[in-house]
């Protein structure tokens, strides 16, 4: 089923693919226990994975509907969940495909360089995916993704250099975020990323300026 949604046969996949597959398989090799299955990959992705990277919605569908978990493994090792694959790679269907599984935007799996599927839209500057994914998001999980101030979507956004820095924010205001909850800080790193117009957003919101702080 793998070589075949390498292959671009989402039909000769979804004949392959049983629902009593082991979708946390866990890779041949022999111990002390018999034979243990791993997850079978292909370019580092599980199958999951690689169908929502492809924008391969009928197997994303199979999947589902074979019980597969929407996120993905939680103890998968080798990448981020299948949505924040999907929205790195652009492919617009599989992120529906996948919310409408029940995906959490704000999911984050544990260890070096993994990235929410909010925080893959905001690197990437993908409004419109971004739109889509925060319409699917209810208000606490949003606020979820954004409590830790220090390593958040929106402190990405102000970390980064770029000219949608305040219509990206906007989205997220309009989302239910409250700009107010920042701090002088915020605004010292966009105008460090060169992003003046989100700098005057900040300010036009509200949020507190420290003229000691902001004076460099």
């Amino acid at each position: 089923a793998q070589a075949a949604v390498e292959g671009g046969h989402p039909a000769i996949a979804e004949q392959l693919l049983l629902a009593v597959m082991p979708f946390a398989q866990r890779g041949p090799q022999v111990g002390s226990g018999g034979l243990i299955f791993a997850k079978p990959q292909m370019n580092n992705r599980p199958i999951m994975n690689l169908a929502a990277q492809r924008g391969d919605t009928q197997t994303v569908q199979r999947l589902l509907a074979l019980g597969a978990p929407v996120d993905g493994d939680p103890a998968e090792p080798h990448g981020n969940t299948p949505l924040a694959d999907a929205v790195e790679a652009g492919q617009s269907d599989s992120v529906k495909a996948l919310l409408a599984g029940g995906a959490d935007p704000g999911l984050r799996r544990e260890g070096y360089d993994r990235r929410s599927a909010l925080e893959v839209a905001v690197r990437a500057g993908d409004t419109t995916l971004l739109r889509t994914l925060l319409a699917a998001m209810k208000p606490d999980a949003l606020r979820a993704a954004l409590q830790n101030p220090a390593d958040s979507p929106i402190a990405q956004l102000l970390r980064q250099p770029g000219g949608q820095g305040a219509a990206v924010l906007r989205m997220f205001a309009d989302a239910g975020f409250d700009m107010k909850t920042l701090d002088a800080s915020a605004i010292r790193q966009a105008l460090e990323s060169r992003d003046t117009a989100l700098a005057m957003m900040l300010i036009e919101a509200g949020v507190p300026v420290d003229p000691s702080g902001l004076d460099a």
